[in-house]
């Protein structure tokens, strides 16, 4: 296990006493791991493509740059909760898959157990019979008188 920056704490992208921006804490459904992940102020963009013709904004930049982020938060938030519950999902299908699996287990433990225990039963009928069939011949027998 890595080290925590007593600066930073366990997330390294995190700066001490910063109070702007929107970050997220999330189970990542594609590494399976707990992931830190700045969502606003936006950082490590590429520079805008130059183009030969500027775009064409019918709002001030600064009433469409909200609009955006507006957008843009909700995509990125309905990613990271879509991503959460898959894991949560994967999580639950993997202990219901272990929860089966013992069961069926148990289930093969238990139906050799019965039958054992069935099959002890039949021998000790089986024994019974033959025995009070050996005392009935017995009791029936016509004794054998001695010549003399």
């Amino acid at each position: 296990m890595a080290a925590v920056d007593p600066r930073t704490g366990p997330f390294p992208d995190r700066q001490r006493g910063a109070r702007r921006g929107v970050s997220v804490l999330y189970h990542c459904d594609a590494t399976g791991n707990l992931r830190w992940r700045r969502l606003l102020p936006l950082r490590d963009l590429p520079p805008p493509a130059r183009r030969p013709y500027p775009p064409d904004l019918n709002l001030p930049a600064e009433r469409f740059l909200a609009g955006l982020i507006g957008h843009y938060l909700y995509a990125v938030l309905n990613e990271v909760l879509y991503s959460s519950l898959m894991a949560e999902n994967r999580q639950r299908h993997a202990h219901m898959d272990s929860a089966l699996n013992k069961l069926d287990e148990d289930r093969a433990r238990l139906r050799l157990a019965y039958n054992a225990r069935r099959q002890e039963d039949i021998t000790e009928e089986i024994e019974v019979i033959l025995l009070s069939a050996g005392l009935s011949e017995q009791e029936h027998a016509v004794p054998k008188r001695k010549k003399g």
